[in-house]
């Protein structure tokens, strides 16, 4: 039994988790292999951020939240913000290599190719889920308490896990033939960071730019989080469906476009 070129017999599918999680474990190895700080930098990067942050938005430029007053709460906030940001653009710019830049691994008719771009998302999530783990010992640093609903967040999350799979696995094929796509990423992250609900509400956005926030999932899974784990009174599951039912369309649809130009890679490459 096959679904848009995956075969989905339970010893394949465990065969191939095992050779993702590998090729992920790997991957994030190899990034800090040669570095001094090693496997630290996963979390140096993420405390350098938010003490950034921190003396930014904390303490000189003290910016206003709706029904927000302090500034550590603000830090929070952004910080939130930030995590899923940085998983979504981190992934898309790594998958637009991710095909020529295994050109080995693409030599080989056996090799399982769709994997590459999940290592690209797979690599994006640990450093995502690091990332976490800061924001809740900050959290606990400033309220003196734990945020029980960050156990949902995963779950919570799920949605735009997908539709980055998806936006990855069309990179990283278009990436096979157009070397292009890694500068076009480049200035597409840029813009998604103002195109998103990061640094405001999306309540407070204008007319036009709430338009284009509404159909962005990012928006979605940033909003949400903040209402989950900050204020949970406010905070209701109903646009999940819908994100989750789309999510899986567009993940779907990603990976037929894969499976459509993955003929031609070992010649583009």
């Amino acid at each position: 039994m096959a679904f848009l070129g995956l075969k989905l017999d339970k010893p394949l599918i465990i065969q191939r988790l095992y050779l993702l999680r590998q090729l992920i474990r790997r991957d994030v190895e190899r990034r800090y292999k040669a570095t001094v700080g090693g496997m630290a930098w996963t979390v140096l990067q993420p405390l350098v951020m938010i003490g950034i942050y921190t003396v930014v938005f904390g303490l000189i430029f003290k910016p206003k939240w709706p029904t927000v007053e302090s500034s550590w709460d603000y830090v929070l906030i952004l910080f939130l913000g930030k995590i899923p940001y940085m998983f979504v653009t981190e992934s898309l710019a790594r998958s637009a290599a991710s095909i020529h830049g295994h050109v080995n691994l693409v030599k080989k008719a056996v090799f399982p190719l769709n994997l590459l771009p999940g290592v690209s998302v797979g690599g994006s999530l640990y450093h995502a889920f690091i990332a976490l783990i800061v924001w809740v010992v900050f959290f606990l640093l400033i309220k003196r308490d734990m945020p029980y609903e960050v156990l949902l967040l995963p779950v919570l999350w799920l949605p735009i896990l997908l539709f980055c799979l998806g936006g990855c696995w069309i990179l990283a094929a278009l990436g096979a033939y157009f070397r292009d796509t890694e500068q076009v990423v480049g200035s597409f992250n840029i813009a998604l960071m103002f195109l998103s609900p990061i640094f405001y509400p999306a309540s407070s956005a204008p007319g036009p730019l709430k338009i284009v926030m509404s159909v962005n999932p990012l928006s979605y899974a940033i909003e949400s989080a903040r209402a989950l784990l900050l204020w949970p009174e406010h905070f209701v599951w109903g646009g999940f469906v819908v994100q989750m039912a789309l999510a899986i369309c567009f993940a779907a649809f990603g990976l037929a476009v894969f499976n459509r130009l993955r003929p031609g890679f070992a010649d583009a490459v």
